[in-house]
């Protein structure tokens, strides 16, 4: 069983995230921000940090949580409030010469997981959906001569926000270099059933796996501990189990336990993280 985290989500320090995360048996980490900055805008000195950080602490790094297409089409606004994490807005052509930059760091941590997305969503999908399919070959093109693989998160305000999105735009591209992240949660933030409809639709393409739940409480969504939302985990672990997923589950809480540390709710979420994928194996 292999239990993963974003690292900023244990603990603004980086250093004591780690720390909190071998305590606790979370072995494998995704990079997105440091000591809040994003992980692309790092320095030479602070990436040396880094790795030897995960070195002292016996932590191996999943994925790199990348922003790459977090970013508007060519003539397109963004209309969408969304987190960056600290990433700079970028244009495309911005974000593909920071491709090579992504590869170089996914082979210094030891990762083949290189998280993409695609493309800041508007109000007309379907219009502009032959321009996302073109604007990823590219990319991929790119991912293929340093031989990685981009894997698109679905993400809600992107364009391929629920399973059924991303499976239609992989099969579209039609390169082995796109696989897909699943994230049940950001399903359920799309006001979508994550599993098992969407579930089945991206199986195909599963390559990585994020963790997160919430809830609708008087019509808004509020995140909570993974197993006490809406999203169908014991199902979705089940499947995901006889399906034969060895890959990392990472949580991705977007939450805090209120009055507590900031890693308390990385803790709690790992220990039922773990009580479920247990009873799910079984």
């Amino acid at each position: 069983m292999k239990i993963g985290i974003f690292t900023d989500e244990v603990h603004p320090d980086f250093a004591t995230g780690l720390g909190v995360m071998r305590e606790h048996g979370i072995m494998y980490a995704e990079l997105r921000s440091i000591n809040g900055t994003n992980l692309m805008d790092l320095s030479a000195d602070e990436l040396d940090d880094v790795e030897r950080l995960l070195a002292n602490n016996g932590i191996q790094v999943s994925a790199l949580g990348t922003p790459i297409f977090k970013c508007p089409l060519e003539g397109r606004e963004r209309k969408i409030a969304a987190d960056t994490f600290g990433a700079q807005e970028m244009t495309y052509e911005e974000h593909m010469a920071l491709l090579p930059h992504c590869f170089a760091l996914a082979e210094r941590f030891g990762t083949r997981v290189v998280r993409c997305f695609s493309f800041w969503r508007d109000d007309d999908p379907e219009e502009v959906f032959p321009r996302v399919v073109e604007r990823f070959g590219p990319a991929l093109d790119l991912a293929a001569k340093h031989g990685f693989d981009l894997c698109m998160e679905n993400e809600p305000t992107c364009y391929a926000g629920v399973g059924e999105e991303s499976h239609r735009l992989i099969e579209a591209v039609g390169s082995p270099h796109l696989k897909a992240i699943w994230d049940p949660g950001n399903c359920l933030w799309a006001e979508e059933e994550p599993y098992p409809k969407h579930y089945a639709a991206i199986k195909p393409h599963l390559a990585h796996m994020h963790v997160k739940d919430a809830r609708w409480v008087n019509g808004e969504i509020e995140a909570c501990r993974v197993g006490k939302g809406e999203t169908d985990y014991d199902g979705q672990f089940r499947a995901l189990a006889k399906d034969g997923y060895d890959g990392v589950y990472t949580l991705e809480m977007h939450y805090q336990v209120a009055g507590a540390p900031p890693e308390a709710a990385a803790i709690e979420s790992a220990k039922a993280l773990r009580e479920m994928l247990t009873v799910a194996s079984a």
